[in-house]
């Protein structure tokens, strides 16, 4: 069996906030963003892969967390909530390192 990882309650809310803004706004998110907030906010098990998927995703969007991007009308935020949220970077990255 492949090896997964269950979702934090923080990446839960997180992604229940992301997917919150999406309905608000009416706009924000990818397929592949939303697809996986829908499935973390339900607290379905991420398997190894796509925890590394989520990974490179945060390293490449580090920069959208300084202050004057930060922003929650930012689709670089909502993208993040959608996600694991910023409280999931932790699990990730260990999860990451390890697997490496």
């Amino acid at each position: 069996m492949a090896e997964s990882y269950k979702p934090t309650e923080g990446m839960i809310a997180e992604a229940n906030r992301g997917l919150e803004w999406r309905r608000e706004f009416g706009r924000g998110g990818t397929s592949v963003g939303i697809a996986r907030a829908r499935d973390i906010s339900n607290g379905k098990s991420l398997p190894l892969a796509t925890v590394k998927r989520m990974k490179s995703f945060f390293a490449r969007h580090e920069v959208d967390k300084k202050p004057k991007v930060f922003d929650q009308e930012k689709k670089a935020i909502q993208a993040m909530a959608e996600s694991p949220g910023l409280c999931g970077v932790e699990m990730l990255e260990k999860v990451g390192q390890k697997k490496s």
